[in-house]
């Protein structure tokens, strides 16, 4: 099964950093900025495994197609400098996807490259993508991966989707002929394409300037991306995400929280003071009257003393 198409054109570049006494070398990678072709005798490179898949508890055995990276052609069907980075094969820039395949996750990145001799670094920023082949999807899982893919570009064949795939080689005993792949996961490496706002115009086709940290969950030549819709956060990045745009949520947290908080702590401890005003207010009212009471009581008692002594004082004349 072939997964690539078109014209090609792909060549090497070398990124480095040069002032009058040195030149440091930062990366190598090569560059594809037509659509690469694979030759059609390519279709056939498959190995077939089986492997097993745990779900809810229960094991059960999946057949697993990837393209059979052992086969002596499986170079020659690839972009030049396929594997010029060892540490992140199928890596290009600048550079677009083979013909008729779909870019997932388009997004600005920032990277910083190391200068260690000058104990500091080079921060630049630009666009990437992942390129899978037509009817291919991209699944991340990073938890869980096959055969160490956890970036991969994914195909599920069964039943209700059936296929007929003879591999070139299968990684379990066999006799006669190789065995048929009929249902399963087949599965294949994406390429990794990044690029700058400037590197465009030398790109066929042209691809989509992304700005304010934008994600764009999938794209295909020739489509055109709404101004705003894949924004992650509006114009002020804070933090990568899903997606979503966050912003109203954000400012809500760090803004709208405080305010309803330090608002609910003005009203608890104005009821505080209110309640105990109130009480206070009670207190001195009962006070009051209970001072009046006594006065009066006591005001009462003189008063008929009084009476009594004149009263003793008129007997006695």
């Amino acid at each position: 099964m072939s997964y690539t198409s078109s014209s090609s054109s792909s060549s090497r570049t070398s990124l480095t950093r040069t002032t009058s006494s040195t030149s440091t070398r930062i990366a190598t990678i090569s560059a594809m900025t037509t659509p690469f072709v694979q030759p059609a005798s390519c279709g056939s490179l498959w190995k077939m495994e089986t492997t097993s898949i745990s779900t809810n508890g229960s094991t059960s055995p999946l057949t697993l197609l990837m393209p059979n990276t052992a086969d002596p052609k499986f170079s020659s069907c690839q972009p030049n400098g396929w594997d010029l980075n060892t540490s992140q094969p199928f890596t290009f820039s600048p550079a677009v996807c083979p013909s008729d395949w779909v870019y997932y996750d388009l997004q600005e990145s920032i990277s910083h490259i190391p200068i260690t001799e000058y104990n500091t670094d080079i921060t630049t920023t630009f666009s990437m993508a992942y390129c899978c082949a037509s009817d291919y999807a991209l699944w991340k899982n990073y938890d869980y991966n096959f055969r160490n893919l956890q970036i991969g570009c994914y195909q599920t064949f069964n039943d209700s989707i059936p296929t007929t795939i003879t591999p070139t080689t299968a990684n379990f005993a066999t006799t006669g002929s190789l065995p048929v792949f009929t249902n399963g996961i087949v599965a294949h490496q994406p390429y990794t394409v990044k690029w700058a706002a400037s590197d465009t115009h030398s790109m066929t086709p042209s691809l989509p300037l992304l700005t304010n940290s934008m994600l764009v969950p999938t794209w295909r030549p020739g489509e055109k991306i709404p101004k705003g819709e894949y924004d992650r956060y509006g114009s002020d990045s804070i933090e990568p995400n899903d997606g979503v745009n966050w912003m109203p949520l954000f400012y809500f947290l760090v803004i709208g929280l405080p305010l309803i908080g330090v608002t609910l702590i003005s009203c608890c401890v104005w009821c505080c003071f209110r309640a105990r005003d109130k009480k206070w207010r009670k207190r001195m009212e009962q006070q009051e009257i209970e001072l009046t009471a006594r006065f009066a009581n006591e005001n009462s008692k003189e008063r008929g003393t009084t009476q009594v002594t004149e009263h003793d004082g008129q007997t006695n004349s």
